[in-house]
């Protein structure tokens, strides 16, 4: 939904308050990636832009402690109230602006699926397009097992129930996989929108598994997941990302949550240290600079 203001029009980016924005590849962005402090839903996206090579920022908003037990989130309640407002009334996290056409996008697939179109991401044909779509369906249902032990369980058993809950669609994902030709692509011969999704979703639940200690090896029984998984790590168009601050110091969760709330122990504990929340802007001229200017 377009957001135009004349004649005091000025661009959505310049008009965002995040706690942290990334400015990857200068100062005249092509897409603009709203999400948490966290991993998350914003993972896929950011790894997504990545590797297309496009200049984008990251805007990055954090939930903050507010006495003994409150939470605020200060920036995002201040860049929700004017853009539900201007420019979308479904505003939410997740957003996507695309600064050409001066649009805010929400709904994490609703991005995808976009982002898909305009990077050459969402496959060749129309048939490979919907086989992208399915898959983004299926793998959204995969997260949502993840986020619904992160925010409401903590006993080892609920872990246990989380990972048996993931495997049915581990299940069909191996089986998916043998009919794929290309290692590290679900779709056709290159990446595509569900690729990102499908590897952050792994490492989740590969690092649950071993948090827990549930099982030896998660992939195990799953060759050609474990297969891809590899096949997609050593991709070139990959590793800027995933050498990465937005990788390798983000938590997968927000601070409340019992699982994936620190980048370290894997649980928040209250009045500890966020070295990854408000940076504020950091500016990244050259893309494969990322991890060394984060």
């Amino acid at each position: 939904m377009s957001c135009t203001d004349p004649p005091l029009f000025q661009p959505l980016e310049q008009r965002i308050k995040p706690d942290s924005l990334i400015q990857i590849g200068g100062s005249s962005p092509r897409f603009v990636v709203g999400y948490w402090g966290i991993r998350g839903l914003g993972a896929p996206l950011r790894m997504m832009l990545s590797a297309a090579g496009v200049d984008h920022w990251v805007a990055m908003y954090d939930a903050l402690e507010e006495g003994d037990e409150g939470w605020i989130q200060a920036s995002w309640d201040h860049d929700k109230e004017w853009t539900k407002k201007e420019c979308n009334p479904f505003m939410n996290l997740p957003y996507l602006i695309d600064c050409k056409e001066q649009v805010i996008m929400c709904q994490t697939n609703a991005i995808k699926t976009y982002l898909g179109r305009e990077l050459d991401m969402l496959g060749s044909t129309k048939l490979e397009t919907a086989k992208c779509e399915e898959l983004l369906c299926e793998l959204y249902d995969l997260r949502n097992g993840m986020v619904r032990f992160a925010y409401d369980g903590k006993m080892k058993s609920k872990a246990k129930q989380c990972l048996a809950s993931a495997k049915p669609h581990f299940n069909k994902l191996e089986a998916y996989l043998s009919t794929a030709g290309t290692p590290g692509c679900l779709v056709g011969t290159k990446l595509s929108s569900p690729d990102f999704h499908l590897y952050e979703m792994l490492d989740q639940y590969n690092l649950l598994t071993e948090h827990y200690k549930l099982e030896d090896d998660m992939l195990g029984p799953y060759p050609k997941l474990a297969a891809y998984k590899k096949a997609f790590e050593e991709m070139p168009e990959n590793q800027v990302y995933l050498n990465s601050f937005l990788y390798k110091e983000l938590p997968f969760n927000n601070p409340y949550a019992h699982f994936g709330s620190d980048p370290t122990t894997k649980v928040y504990t209250r009045g500890q240290a966020t070295p990854w929340k408000q940076k504020g802007i950091v500016r990244v001229e050259n893309k494969k600079r990322l991890a060394d200017e984060m």
